[in-house]
């Protein structure tokens, strides 16, 4: 049997990706598509304040289609995505971009 042991930074970005979450959930901001409005809050800048160490976090995140998350990994790292994107692909769609952040992230592992 596996026990799925989360590290105490693992705990602490959850709380905070929760308590995101509820931010981004308030209907003022659902309908925004500006994203200044799911960035500008607490649990937000508690997540970016961890720097690297948020990164692995992050990434499961955005492979389990939580696209939104896709600024904090250009937060964190100050890679944009366009000096990631292969010429002949143009990210059509924010679930594209978190394809392409993955991909960067399988690559970029062993350095990060």
């Amino acid at each position: 049997m596996l026990i799925d042991i989360m590290k105490p930074d693992d705990e602490k970005l959850e709380c905070y990706f929760q308590q995101w979450l509820d931010e981004i959930q308030k209907s003022e901001i659902m309908i925004s598509s500006n994203i200044s409005d799911y960035t500008n809050n607490k649990p937000y800048k508690k997540i970016i304040e961890f720097g690297d160490a948020a990164l692995p976090f992050l990434m499961t995140k955005i492979a389990q289609g939580y696209f939104f998350l896709n600024h904090t990994i250009s937060e964190i790292t100050g890679q944009n995505i366009s000096n990631i994107i292969p010429v002949d692909i143009q990210p059509i769609s924010q679930q594209e971009i978190s394809r392409l952040w993955l991909t960067w992230w399988r690559g970029n592992q062993a350095t990060t």
